[in-house]
Formats: structure tokens, sequence, C-alpha cells
């Protein structure tokens, strides 16, 4: 998929907590001259809240109500790169937004990967809410079982980052994209 690279521009990441969509997301904006958002970090930012503590307060739908505001306050900026939620993908209405809005990447790794990233992540501890009450690794195979088929259908193209480091990942992107 080759894009103009004048023309305005909205890259979505999504996939998998611990892909990598917020360090290469950040990585890959700069070397766009782009703006960077995560709609994680905009509901935290909004709420003052952790994710885990809207979670725990107020439930996974109020939570994934404020994800959707954050997408669709998101969409109001051109030129830029977007990290998205892990969950992004379980509403449709998100995937229709992030297909009809910009280039959307999957970033994946396998399992044993997302799982030592998560476990090195001091703050993902802190600041991400278990989504089952099975084991690190059961609960990303788990997960990564319902999903993968809804990042798969929302995605214009897969990027696994754990071929290479995060910039060689962003250079990876913007290549695809634009061919530059």
């Amino acid at each position: 998929m080759n894009c103009d690279p004048l023309e305005k521009k909205r890259i979505f990441l999504i996939g998998y907590r611990g892909t990598g969509k917020t360090t290469i997301g950040r990585i890959l904006a700069e070397m766009l001259e782009y703006a960077f958002l995560d709609t994680d970090q905009m509901v935290e930012k909004k709420y003052a809240m952790t994710i885990s503590m809207i979670v725990e307060q107020k439930g996974w739908d109020v939570f994934r109500q404020m994800e959707k505001q954050a997408l669709l306050t998101a969409l109001d900026v051109e030129n830029c790169v977007i990290a998205t939620g892990g969950g992004i993908v379980i509403d449709p209405e998100n995937i229709l937004f992030v297909k009809s809005s910009g280039v959307v990447v999957w970033l994946s790794a396998p399992v044993a990967v997302i799982v030592s990233r998560i476990a090195g992540d001091m703050k993902s501890a802190d600041t991400r809410p278990c989504f089952t009450d099975k084991d690190i690794e059961e609960e990303t195979c788990f997960v990564l079982g319902q999903r993968s088929p809804l990042y798969r259908q929302a995605a214009d193209f897969e990027i696994n980052t754990s071929l290479d480091n995060a910039a060689d990942t962003a250079e990876k992107i913007k290549r695809r994209i634009y061919g530059w």
C-alpha cells in the first residue's frame, strides 16, 4: 500500500498490550513529523485515573465508552499516529471509524514475547487490569484467540514487532505506507 505522503493521514496502531503500540507510535510520529496520540493515555488524563481504577470503580462497559470517546476525539486530528487500546476492536463501530479514517496497522508478536514484555513492564501491572482470573500466559492466549480475528478484520496490514527493534519497526511501517 502506497499513499501520497502529502495527503493528510492518520495511522492507527492496533494490537494486544505489549506489542509496542505506544513505543513504536511515538517513534513513527517523530519520523513523519506527525502528532502522536494514545487513546489509553487520553482516557487516563481526562478522568485522572488509571485504566485499572476505572475498570475497578466503573466497570469494563464504562471504560469501553470512554475509550470510544477518546477515539472519536483523536479523529479530529490529522497527520497523526494513534496508538489505540488493545480492546478498541471489540466494538464494531470502532473498526469502522479507524478503517474509514486512516491506515490501520496491526502490531503483533508471539505470545511468549508479549508475556515477557508485560511481565517486564512494572507500570503495566499497576495501570492495566486483568481480563480474566487466568495467569498472564493463559489470559494472553485466551484474549488473543478472541481478538486476533478482529485485528485482522480491521488492519490494512500486520507487522510482527518481535523481529526488529522499535525504530526499525517504525521504519518498516513508514516504508510500507509511504514507499520511502
